[in-house]
């Protein structure tokens, strides 16, 4: 009797496998992004669309027209203008908003896919970033799972699917791509795979120039695997790989602008500047505002997701050596994030980060009220940011 006891608790403990976290994943996908395209549309509808006599909705809305400007908005046209002709080429100068800034895998893949099956650069885009998801709801499961079974992996990629930044990973944007290849980067450390971790982290720093920052999980891992020195410096050298796309913009940012560090100069353009971590909230305390950067940003928004992350940091920290490179990398992205005296973009910085959501997910674990309270304010958040998306706030598409 107790053999088979035993035996059960192994199996209990036996991860899933791939093709159950893919279904799992793929229904979640279906779910979540059916409710965005319902409440998008709905919201859409109701402040663009034509009322017909006697104040009701005709069935002939412009719906082709809604569903683009979900997921065409902001940046969008910075990656469209690299995957249709290119980086710009003009002498280096700060007078305009060029696309300098934004890396090329993502719009060159939008690019590669259009030649090979003849779709328009957006939808391949689109298509990329709905692929992405998937993979990344599949790997964040197979994370968790193997860390703490089958029902917090289940909760971990819920919440995820119904992350409130989900226009975001919808959208024509990098942000899908890099956080399914950041993923993989967490995936693969988890395994001892450092070779495919480096390899996941050199796509990824040719996807956001934030992937460099994934060399900080990378580094903390090999501390937590190996002891001696020499191993460490040996396998410590890999992590210049999360440099890689820093090295091939700074080579064709020379190439077009004479250059090579045009993607990070060009940031003065759009008035950014760097400052001591938490300078722009303690400015902002001093002259509260809803937004800032003439509309660009909730200053209210940044800041809570800023504590939330590094609150997050700590819970994830005091959880175990495990989850240690998680801590550091949520830690290190939101100190750099806010050491700017701009707001915007913050928000989305930490909706890549995969490890928040595995500390949402633990948080959770074996709280009963907890279970029941977060699932009702992270779909109320989802709703809510979808529909001011809908709306065209630009702070809430930046």
């Amino acid at each position: 009797m107790c053999g088979a006891c035993a035996m059960e608790g192994v199996e209990a403990k036996a991860p899933q496998s791939w093709r159950a976290l893919l279904k799992q994943a793929v229904s979640l996908y279906v779910f979540s992004r059916a409710a965005f395209v319902i409440v998008g549309l709905f919201v859409s509808a109701f402040a663009f669309g034509n009322l017909a006599p006697g104040g009701a909705l005709p069935l002939n809305q412009p719906w082709h027209i809604f569903l683009f400007r979900l997921v065409y908005t902001s940046d969008s046209a910075f990656y469209h203008s690299i995957a249709m002709h290119g980086y710009r080429r003009v002498h280096f100068n700060t007078h305009k908003q060029y696309n300098w800034a934004f890396f090329p895998l993502f719009p060159y893949l939008s690019r590669w896919t259009r030649d090979l099956v003849h779709l328009r650069v957006v939808d391949a885009g689109v298509l990329w970033s709905q692929m992405s998801m998937v993979v990344f709801l599949t790997l964040l499961g197979r994370l968790v799972d193997q860390k703490r079974g089958p029902r917090l992996a289940l909760t971990a990629m819920t919440l995820a699917a119904f992350s409130p930044l989900t226009p975001y990973f919808v959208a024509y944007r990098a942000a899908a791509l890099f956080l399914a290849l950041s993923t993989a980067v967490f995936y693969f450390l988890e395994n001892s795979q450092w070779n495919l971790a480096l390899l996941a982290g050199a796509a990824a720093s040719l996807t956001r120039p934030v992937g460099i920052l994934l060399a900080v999980p990378y580094l903390v891992a090999l501390g937590n695997a190996f002891t001696p020195l020499s191993t460490l410096f040996r396998k410590g050298i890999g992590a210049s790989a999360f440099a890689f796309g820093f090295a091939v913009v700074g080579f064709i940012d020379w190439r077009f602008t004479s250059n090579p560090l045009a993607f990070l100069a060009i940031q003065t353009a759009w008035n950014r500047k760097t400052r001591f971590p938490f300078a722009s909230s303690l400015r902002w305390l001093s002259h509260l505002g809803l937004t800032a950067q003439g509309g660009w940003s909730f200053p209210s928004l940044a800041i809570t997701a800023s504590i939330v992350a590094l609150l997050a940091a700590i819970y994830l920290y005091r959880q175990g050596r495990e989850f240690w490179p998680g801590a550091a990398y949520i830690f290190v992205t939101v100190i750099l994030a806010n050491a700017s005296n701009s707001f915007e973009g913050i928000p989305r910085f930490i909706a890549e980060l995969p490890p928040i959501y595995v500390a949402m997910a633990l948080w959770v674990e074996n709280h009963p009220r907890r279970q029941l309270s977060q699932p009702i304010v992270v779909g109320i958040l989802f709703t809510a940011y979808i529909a001011l998306w809908a709306l065209g706030i630009h702070a809430v598409q930046n």
